[in-house]
């Protein structure tokens, strides 16, 4: 079981235990009826005192969570708790290793009608007829592509033309020769992770940030540790203070239109993050999903990469956000032996990513029409970001904050603090309406008074009843805690 306590934190280490604990079992990770750890022998895992162990325990049992078993041990509570007290012929799969898996929230999230959680572009603002006849007429011209296997590092025509379109949508130069294509910028993520860190090893994030990364940071064993940002991005004074007390061998960044909150980086920010990198050594694995989608006709600064002459950055480009999500397609971008390092480890994970896939989007990115279909999403997003925010300012009667996102997907809206939004996303499913909580976005001191709305996903008659509905129950919410 992966609990990571933070020694310098302003909350105590009991608190901590309690936390996290109660997130794993309220998430149906510990499921009912699991053995926890004894007191003793998890006080010796975390090096913390007995007495510590115990306070948290026994606030998991004031609230039912947990109920303790004389002479046998602690257990997780439920409706189903005498569920792995019978005998049954998986017992012994709890005592493998998988409970340091750390289930990511979309698994959690039961599926909803108004899905406002999913950072996704809705159906009707993407070209699936296009891709859909040109993948029928490659079938239809070459059918034996079904029978090949792509070169690993990928199609050498999609790496082509994805650096011509890079040079063309952010002038960054890039040599085909240093891509790899994935199956998606996730992918990557867990690829780079799995390449470079190993149990114990620190990565640095945003705070908040992406909340799947932290998942894969977490599954591979790190001690993942946020840095503060603000709208201009990460503070790089805290960051350097981070490396000079735990030398990070990776730092994670989604500089332009960052996921949850929008946030972009300011060009003097990414410079100066590529000056640590090379002053204290670390990678610096840059994520850009949605660096098109940008408002008002202010295109976004470069990327970290494009300042980048010594190979500390691994750049990630996607284009599920932009044009097709069922195809999971991205490109990971590195150079000198890293890209070696990585090239194996995409060998050893699926040897190659599917040929159709690839092909599917290159008569788009080779074409006129993808500028096009950037231009009337870039136009439609917009749209849609005016509306969501005309109808929380006028229906939310509690005190609220949000930034005015200039590009990207989502809106990332502060609440008071006393409102915490993982109670209120039980709420509004009740209603077929969910939301991306912000305390998953936290990997450490997690904040609970946000939420990540995606104003990209429904339809437009739908998200309206959605955001409206949405603030309409965050106001009795918050009434009935009043």
């Amino acid at each position: 079981m992966l609990i990571q306590i933070e020694p310098n934190s302003k909350v105590a280490v009991s608190d901590q235990i309690y936390d996290q604990l109660s997130n794993k079992i309220r998430s149906k990770l510990l499921p009912a009826g699991e053995q926890l750890p004894s007191l003793r022998s998890l006080a010796k895992k975390l090096n913390v005192s007995f007495i510590t162990v115990n306070k948290a325990y026994k606030k998991l049992e004031k609230e039912k969570l947990v109920y303790i078993k004389h002479g046998k041990g602690v257990f997780v509570g439920g409706k189903s708790s005498e569920k792995y007290e019978m005998d049954s012929p998986y017992d012994w799969q709890h005592n493998i290793a998988h409970s340091l898996v750390k289930k990511p929230f979309l698994l959690k999230l039961k599926p909803s009608r108004y899905p406002l959680s999913h950072s996704v572009v809705h159906h009707g603002l993407i070209p699936t007829a296009y891709i859909a006849d040109q993948m029928d007429t490659m079938l239809q011209k070459n059918r034996e592509i079904l029978a090949i296997y792509s070169p690993i590092q990928g199609d050498d025509h999609l790496r082509h033309e994805i650096s011509t379109y890079l040079y063309k949508q952010s002038r960054l130069k890039v040599d085909p020769q240093d891509m790899i294509i994935t199956s998606g910028t996730q992918q990557a993520i867990e690829i780079i992770t799995k390449t470079f860190i190993r149990y114990g090893d620190t990565v640095i994030t945003q705070s908040p940030t992406y909340a799947t990364s932290i998942d894969v940071f977490l599954n591979q064993g790190a001690n993942v540790v946020s840095a503060a940002s603000d709208e201009q991005g990460m503070i790089l004074e805290q960051l350097e203070k981070l490396c000079i007390k735990l030398r990070p061998k990776l730092v994670y960044v989604n500089p332009t239109f960052q996921n949850p909150t929008g946030a972009v980086w300011s060009i003097e920010r990414r410079m100066e993050l590529i000056r640590l990198a090379e002053q204290y050594h670390f990678i610096i694995m840059e994520d850009d999903p949605t660096s098109e989608i940008y408002f008002d006709d202010v295109p976004p600064p470069p990327s970290i990469k494009r300042f980048d002459q010594s190979g500390h950055v691994i750049y990630l480009k996607g284009f599920s956000k932009i044009l097709a999500p069922g195809v999971r397609t991205g490109v990971m971008v590195a150079n000198g032996p890293i890209l070696n390092l990585l090239l194996t480890a995409k060998t050893t994970m699926d040897l190659g990513t599917p040929f159709l896939l690839q092909k599917a989007i290159l008569p788009f990115l080779s074409t006129k029409r993808m500028i096009d279909h950037l231009e009337k999403l870039r136009t439609a997003l917009q749209l849609r970001r005016d509306r969501v925010q005309q109808i929380i300012n006028q229906t939310l009667k509690v005190e609220f904050t949000y930034h005015t996102v200039s590009g990207g997907l989502n809106l990332w809206l502060a609440l008071p603090e006393w409102l915490n939004t993982d109670e209120l996303l039980h709420q509004t499913m009740q209603e077929g309406i969910s939301f991306l909580p912000g305390s998953v976005c936290y990997p450490n001191e997690r904040e609970y008074n946000h939420l990540r709305i995606s104003f990209s996903i429904l339809s437009e008659k739908d998200m309206d009843y959605a955001v409206q509905r949405l603030c309409e129950l965050i106001n009795e919410h918050a009434s009935a805690k009043l």
